[in-house]
């Protein structure tokens, strides 16, 4: 999946200086989304299924911290980037293609990465399970969670009074 989050970053820096630019960048940047979440549900069930609550607490925290990077990434270091090749050459759908293209290196050079980092799914004997009989059992042991009232009550509590936190931590009023 993080080849194809790499392609679409490829197919939207090649697409910028189109005149199908719109439609093209739209279509990547969904196939990118789509592959991004598709990734992340498969890392987090490989993690739970593959390795041991200790080294799953440790890479569990380790994606965390590079989310957490990637969201900086996203949101300030590749538009700052931008600029760089805008005021170079003066036009602006150039200096986003470089942009993306650079994206899309630096993702596949990511990606070859994890193939070699990624922790190798350890033996079934290790991680000996009783697994749950039905959906309706592992539906009961989710209200039988520690506090389940209050984690419950914030998350139903906070929609009815129409307040929610901003991206940047502001209230809004709803």
């Amino acid at each position: 999946m993080q080849l194809v989050i790499a392609i679409a970053l490829l197919g939207v820096g090649l697409s910028i200086p189109t005149n199908m630019f719109f439609v093209t960048t739209l279509a990547c940047f969904w196939m990118a989304a789509f592959a991004s979440a598709t990734n992340d549900i498969a890392s987090d069930g490989y993690y739970m299924l593959g390795l041991t609550e200790k080294k799953q607490s440790f890479f569990v925290g380790m994606r965390s911290t590079f989310y957490r990077l990637a969201m900086v990434t996203g949101e300030g270091l590749i538009v700052i980037m931008a600029g760089f090749p805008e005021n170079k050459y003066g036009d602006n759908s150039k200096a986003w293609s470089i942009t993306m293209i650079a994206a899309a290196v630096l993702m596949l050079l990511l990606t070859i990465s994890n193939f070699f980092v990624t922790p190798k799914y350890e033996s079934e004997a290790s991680n000996v399970d009783e697994k749950p009989k039905s959906f309706l059992e592992v539906f009961k042991t989710f209200f039988q969670k520690k506090n389940i009232g209050i984690a419950l009550g914030f998350y139903f509590d906070i929609p009815t009074r129409g307040i929610t936190v901003g991206k940047n931590g502001r209230t809004i009023y709803a």
